[in-house]
């Protein structure tokens, strides 16, 4: 008689299982120190202690295989009752939504997103000198967290000049991928949106008005202003109540903000240009030109989803004016500081907006009928004045002309490919 022992362990299984139970017991007892009914100071060094482990992706795959980013987020429901602990939360939030994958977001966490993206801008005003000092602490904690994101892991750039709670939130949300975001807004109420549009109306007030100025401390505020404005393309693509409400949302401010930034990639463009193809060079997309491009390609999709069914009513004249002016402006001057691969969908982008710009207000159509602008036919060549309806004429001439061309030669290579075929075919008759 003797006893068998099955499903036995090799050493370095033993001590990787109990290693991961002392992870996840720690874990366990930080989840539990996050609940309300805990002192709000304990909640804060416990939730500090999470973001510190956040830093390794290992660690953060483990917590969304045992489903505790969900809870996590349920027991600081009331994060923004204390600047503390909204600013450790929106830490938090942030490396988690560094994977996409880790971020399990529901409609309970874009709620808490949205109301910590708000916590700055009362926090300054209700907090004595000592709640003051004590939150600066705080942040250099977090600070001494986020140095070490690209040590670590793949990190995009953070301005750890401006680390704020709201910043944070913005940027987790941001992070999330469109077909979550876009889902939980769809099912959300439009005012949702006006968080975003706020967050691109203050990026766009940093733009600076003097180009001259070093263009690279303006490159992550571009990037900022495209990947917010992606997100509202995204979840406003066919979504009529969301398109209504971002063009009446404070008298179209989203709308004054997008011609502003189409405004200084126009002036930025001539020093910046970007004339190879992306996809050939991917080292190109570090460059300047490139991010100002797609800026401005971002800038008119949102312009062309809102517009393209709905009539601008909010804006005054001169701003109807400038509106037209700038889009103008890009249809006929822009083509010669892009690659060629991207000017049809300049062309496309830029003609959509006019076209559902004077088919719903006869203001438009007005201005349209009087705008002069600025032509290039050629990259060198000093600017020709002339009506702007000229100038669109003379673009479909010349688009119709290249597509005729085009099918010329396609025609004629079919007919070579056809003789050769035939050729062939007569060559190996005689011979058999």
């Amino acid at each position: 008689m003797h006893t068998a022992v099955n499903n036995v362990k090799q050493t370095h299984e033993v001590h990787k299982l109990g290693k991961t139970r002392d992870i996840m017991d720690e874990v366990n007892c930080l989840v539990d120190s996050l609940k309300d009914t805990n002192p709000t100071p304990v909640r804060s060094f416990s939730c500090w202690k999470l973001a510190r482990k956040c830093i390794s992706p290992v660690f953060c795959k483990k917590l969304r295989v045992h489903g505790r980013v969900t809870e996590i987020f349920s027991h600081l429901h009331d994060a923004c009752s204390d600047p503390c602990l909204a600013l450790i939360t929106s830490a938090m939030m942030f490396l988690l939504s560094r994977d996409s994958l880790n971020m399990e977001l529901n409609q309970d966490n874009l709620n808490l997103m949205l109301r910590l993206k708000k916590v700055d801008a009362a926090e300054r005003g209700c907090l004595g000198a000592f709640a003051l000092n004590k939150l600066e602490k705080f942040k250099s904690t977090v600070m001494e967290i986020l140095v070490k994101l690209p040590q670590e892991t793949p990190a995009r750039e953070i301005d750890l000049g401006f680390v704020t709670t709201g910043n944070l939130a913005m940027e987790s949300l941001l992070s999330l991928t469109f077909k979550q975001a876009g889902g939980l807004f769809k099912e959300w109420s439009p005012w949702g949106l006006s968080h975003i549009v706020d967050f691109v109306t203050d990026c766009e007030h940093t733009l600076p008005e003097d180009i001259s100025q070093d263009i690279q401390k303006t490159l992550p505020v571009l990037r900022k202003l495209n990947r917010c404005l992606e997100v509202l393309a995204n979840i406003t693509l066919l979504k009529s109540d969301s398109q209504i409400y971002l063009i009446s949302y404070k008298n179209a401010v989203l709308v004054q903000a997008c011609t502003r930034i189409l405004l200084w990639c126009q002036t930025c463009m001539p020093s910046y240009k970007m004339l190879e193809n992306v996809e050939k060079n991917k080292a190109l997309k570090d460059f300047p030109g490139y991010t100002i491009l797609t800026c401005m390609l971002a800038a008119l999709t949102v312009l062309n989803i809102v517009t393209v069914e709905n009539e601008l009513r909010n804006l005054d004249s001169e701003m109807e004016t400038s509106l037209m002016e700038t889009i103008v402006q890009c249809l006929t001057t822009a083509h010669w500081y892009i690659p060629t691969e991207k000017r049809f969908e300049l062309d496309l982008l830029c003609l959509g907006i006019l076209r559902g710009l004077v088919q719903h207000k006869e203001s438009y159509r007005k201005i349209m009928m009087s705008l002069q602008t600025d032509v290039k036919y050629t990259e060198k060549s000093q600017p020709k004045t002339m009506s702007a309806i000229k100038a669109v004429v003379e673009l479909f001439v010349q688009r119709e002309e290249a597509a005729g061309n085009m099918y010329d030669d396609t025609s004629e290579e079919d007919e070579d490919n056809q003789s050769i075929l035939e050729d062939d075919d007569e060559s190996y008759t005689e011979g058999h």
